[in-house]
């Protein structure tokens, strides 16, 4: 039973019997889902060179800004205003959280082991070497490395507004969100000229596909955890979080310290260790 209704003389009073958040029906999974297929079929189209414009790629990536800005809105007034995320559900909330992540681990790993498979078993179209002979590979020293900075950088700042939220500093939590959020666009930056000067490109064989498909899809989830962080950033210039109720900001955080990791990962194995190969 959802709910009880108490009778006191002439009065029905609704109370709720459980402390679980029963959701109304939402537009936003759904739509969210189809702008994303949709914005990956663009993409693919575009690296296909189809004769599509790449506008229509842009198109669906803010459509898809606004959906995610708008999803966010409502959980905020269900947190904040209406509040549907009690103790349990939170709880509940941070369970569902970590199994995303479990499987964002997972499928990292897949890339992560098709890299390692190819490392170990060159085979003669790219003439038994790894990196492939005659391709100049990127130096991991330089911008590889000032990206790595960036990113465990903006993860100290994070985990010091986590410090700072749970003490009820609610200014000195925006200004560190800020300082992680410009990092965060720094890292996409370079990551972005990184792309524009290297000397190979996505279809070079199958050192350019995993190289861009793993480093294009971290820099997709960098993208993500930014736009993360940038909700909460908003709700809590608004006040929507507080010392005592701030579970999506604690989320926000997970997310971008396994995002750090992710690169971590990602500058040894795709960077440094073919480089560290040659030169034992």
């Amino acid at each position: 039973m959802a709910h009880e209704f108490i009778v006191l003389g002439k009065k029905i009073i609704f109370r709720k019997s459980h402390d679980y958040h029963m959701v109304f029906n939402s537009p936003w999974p759904l739509s969210i889902g189809l702008f994303l297929f949709s914005f990956l079929i663009e993409l693919i189209a575009q690296l296909q060179e189809h004769n599509r414009s790449i506008y229509y790629v842009f198109f669906n990536a803010l459509i898809f800004f606004i959906i995610v800005m708008r999803w966010g809105s409502d959980i905020h007034i269900e947190a904040s205003y209406e509040g549907r995320h009690t103790k349990m559900v939170q709880k509940l909330m941070k369970k569902g959280f970590f199994m995303f992540i479990v499987s964002e681990i997972m499928f990292f790993a897949g890339l992560f082991g098709s890299y390692m498979y190819i490392i170990t078993h060159p085979n003669i179209w790219i003439g038994c070497e790894w990196p492939p002979i005659e391709l100049f590979e990127i130096d991991p020293m330089k911008l590889p490395l000032a990206n790595a900075f960036l990113l465990v950088m903006s993860g100290m700042w994070g985990e010091t507004s986590h410090d700072t939220i749970k003490l009820g500093l609610g200014q000195q939590t925006s200004h560190y969100l800020g300082i992680l959020m410009v990092l965060g666009v720094c890292f996409l930056g370079v990551q972005l000229h990184e792309y524009t000067s290297a000397s190979f490109g996505i279809d070079d064989g199958i050192y350019g596909s995993l190289f861009f498909f793993i480093t294009g899809f971290h820099g997709l989830h960098v993208t993500f955890g930014l736009l993360f962080i940038f909700v909460q950033y908003y709700r809590i210039n608004i006040g929507g979080i507080t010392r005592n109720h701030h579970v999506g900001f604690s989320l926000s955080m997970w997310y971008w310290h396994f995002v750090d990791i992710v690169w971590l990962i990602v500058w040894f194995l795709i960077y440094y260790y073919p480089i560290y190969e040659i030169e034992i």
